[in-house]
């Protein structure tokens, strides 16, 4: 009887201690949270992807763009800091119009992504000029225009849908058209639920492409409405081939507006207007696709070789079976 009182008293006492850290847990979080409460309001910003102010624009010039990484602060006055270059952008001059399609190409470091950063409106130049049909523009308008597409993105632990729409209200035809755009339409036909198909946290039951084609999907559903599409490799676990119908449906879905996609198949580049060659935070060569090529012997070299295939060791001829109960031969 005694310890059976005991048992239940240590029951209680665990179940106790348990809440408490659950408790304990619960106020330490609430109280991290004091810090951005504290912070003061931010500026309103145009709503990403909304055009606001901006409607009916043509060409956008992009005149001197610097753009330099912070550097590291030290609070020893007497220790010095590096002076050096740390990459970034420097002097880019860029001509944007709708309906072309440009493509970013170059080594990897080179400033495209931090380029198409500066696109999106993420990152506020130390210097250079905007201009939208030959009329000034600030660079904050550029956040209202565009819409940028990283390689990676999260993925919550929710349905497909909920990963789309983040559960604001979406036209189901605009829902189809970014499925469809996107190539996640054929993924969602062998899912058992279609877009009622749980997710796990960061998309782990799909594979390195599906997850791409489900980011891509998300980010054109929210581009529909951008005058200014910006790809950050978003198509770069896809194989060659669907890679390359992903680009023609964006080509046609997007055909109002300008894409400025960064690319790492240089096949890809027939499906394109005009070629920026990113070098070292500069612009080395721009212009028309088939001027930089031929400018660029190289760059042609690789834009006409076809996808290498992939790569596997030959297997070894199969060895004869053993019959473990044949008698063994008898020496000579």
């Amino acid at each position: 009887m005694i310890y059976q009182y005991a048992q239940q008293t240590a029951s209680v006492v665990s179940t106790m201690a348990g809440n408490f850290q659950n408790f304990a847990r619960m106020s330490t979080d609430y109280s991290s949270a004091d810090l951005i409460w504290e912070l003061p309001a931010p500026a309103p910003a145009p709503q990403a992807g909304a055009d606001a102010g901006t409607p009916g624009w043509q060409s956008l010039a992009i005149d001197g763009l610097h753009w330099d990484y912070p550097r590291p602060t030290t609070a020893d006055p007497a220790q010095k800091t590096d002076t050096g270059p740390r990459g970034g952008l420097h002097d880019v001059q860029l001509e944007l119009a709708r309906g072309r399609r440009i493509a970013l190409v170059g080594a990897s470091g080179g400033g495209k992504s931090t380029l198409l950063r500066v696109l999106a409106g993420l990152y506020a130049p130390r210097d250079g000029t905007l201009a939208r049909d030959g009329q000034p523009l600030p660079w904050t308008e550029l956040a209202g225009m565009a819409t940028l597409i990283p390689q990676e993105s999260e993925i919550f632990e929710a349905s497909v849908r909920e990963n789309l729409t983040f559960g604001e209200p979406v036209p189901e035809a605009a829902l189809d058209a970014a499925l469809h755009t996107s190539a996640f339409d054929d993924v969602l036909a062998r899912l058992g639920q279609g877009l009622a198909t749980p997710l796990s946290e960061r998309g782990f039951n799909l594979s390195g492409g599906q997850r791409q084609r489900l980011n891509l999907a998300r980010g054109l559903l929210a581009a529909r409405d951008s005058s200014l599409l910006l790809l950050d490799e978003p198509t770069s676990a896809l194989d060659a081939a669907t890679e390359a119908r992903v680009f023609e449906r964006i080509a046609t879905a997007f055909g109002h507006a300008c894409i400025v996609a960064s690319i790492h198949r240089l096949s890809l580049l027939d499906r394109f207007d005009a070629i920026v060659l990113m070098d070292a935070g500069r612009v080395a060569d721009a212009g028309p696709r088939d001027e930089v090529l031929q400018r660029q012997p190289l760059l042609r070299q690789l834009a006409s070789a076809p996808p290498a295939p992939p790569k596997s060791a030959p297997l070894p001829p199969a060895a004869p079976p053993v019959d473990p109960f044949a008698e063994a031969p008898s020496p000579a």
